[in-house]
Parts: structure tokens; sequence; C-alpha cells
């Protein structure tokens, strides 16, 4: 759940970027509203695969350090276990 909120901001940020480099692109010169449509689709397009691919690396690395840890907790004694042994 946490790696979808991450996701999610990522691609408000993005959103935001791009709607600023819009805005900078259609004051240059004047661009027909087709057009216009088409460069935004693209650009959120190319925003959402940007934050899909970090959200899933993101999410690969914390399972493959969740895996490590628990890898590592398997050959874990804890202290409280010294007692079952001299029984």
């Amino acid at each position: 759940m946490k790696f979808f909120f991450v996701g999610a901001a990522l691609l408000r940020r993005a959103q935001r970027a791009a709607a600023r480099k819009m805005n900078s692109f259609t004051h240059r010169k004047e661009v027909s509203p087709q057009r216009e449509l088409i460069i935004y689709i693209i650009m959120f397009m190319r925003d959402w695969m940007y934050a899909l691919l970090v959200t899933r690396i993101s999410a690969s690395r914390y399972a493959e350090r969740e895996q490590r840890y628990s890898l590592k907790n398997d050959h874990f004694i804890p202290a409280s276990s010294d007692l079952c042994r001299e029984g």
C-alpha cells in the first residue's frame, strides 16, 4: 500500500512538471487544440510510465531487503531459547 502512495505522489509531481512544460511550450507559439491535447496525452503517458518504473524498482528493492532480512533471521536464535536447551 505504501508503494501505491509513493507512486501517486510521483505521478502528481510528474503531472505538475508536465503542465509547466506545456505552458512554456504553448506560450512560445500558437498550437492547435488537437495538437495540444496530443502533447498532453504523450507527456502524461511518459510521466506515468516513469512513475510506474520508479515504483516497481523501489518495490523490488524492498522485497529483496525483506528477503535478506528473513534469511538472516532463519539462523537467529533468541536469548530466551537458551533456557529450552538446558531442559
